[in-house]
């Protein structure tokens, strides 16, 4: 594995990598957990809709099944541990290497730390033309010691095998940049921010923001209720 770091920063894919006239583009979402899929249905589902040829790859599980029910396109369960196991990270790895050698998918868009290493270090020895790795997070930098040495280290190896990186945020890619993660002209961030959008049909009508000033009208300064949300993920580690 160490022999990862020395890789040179992925060439563009070529002209003949395309697909032939008449083919469907065949593209590959992975990520380490199936619940992490669920951000991405609309896109699959547009992707379907457009003749994208869409499989998903995701440790197997309830989920994942739910997943097939929802969407309706093809999967692949792969056993990923969301921790460091190197042994096994291996074998995962070249499972998925496999499975892409029959998929011969043009696109693989690898999703979450885990998920995003290994499926970058599959797709590149299955030599798949377009590689995508989606930065949703970075662990590293929360942890200490030889960990945050080896979480730094395995987004530095996923960011070089991409292609093309993208960043959930401009702070996330701040730091991604910042950090010598990934070279600045390769990470972009998709209009401004978020894993996937927000579906904001009927949510922020004017309609419904005059019903409720209305309701709020008479409310005095001391009386009236202010609402936040926060949403976020709850780990032991943090």
């Amino acid at each position: 594995m160490t022999e990862l770091v020395a890789l040179p920063v992925a060439d563009r894919p070529r002209v003949d990598d395309a697909p032939v006239a008449g083919e469907p583009l065949r593209l590959v979402h992975i990520t380490t957990v199936p619940l992490s899929l669920g951000f991405l249905k609309a896109q699959i589902r547009y992707a379907v809709a457009h003749g994208v040829q869409v499989t998903a790859i995701s440790a197997p599980g309830e989920e994942l099944e739910a997943f097939v029910r929802d969407c309706g396109v093809e999967v692949a369960a792969v056993a990923m541990a969301r921790r460091i196991t190197p042994v096994d990270d291996l074998r995962s790895v070249l499972r998925i290497a496999r499975l892409l050698r029959t998929l011969r998918p043009h696109v693989v868009h690898a999703h979450t730390p885990k998920g995003g290493l290994l499926g970058m270090i599959a797709a590149y020895l299955a030599r798949v033309p377009v590689r995508i790795y989606d930065l949703w997070g970075l662990p590293f930098t929360t942890a200490v010691g030889a960990r945050r040495v080896l979480l730094r280290w395995t987004e530095r190896v996923a960011c070089a095998i991409a292609h093309e990186v993208h960043s959930v945020s401009d702070s996330l890619r701040d730091v991604a940049v910042t950090e010598r993660l990934c070279a600045p002209e390769k990470i972009v961030v998709l209009l401004r921010g978020s894993g996937h959008g927000v579906d904001a049909t009927g949510a922020f009508e004017q309609g419904s923001q005059d019903r409720h000033a209305a309701d709020h009208e008479d409310d005095g300064p001391r009386n009236r209720v202010h609402r936040f949300l926060l949403i976020g993920g709850a780990r032991q580690r943090q």
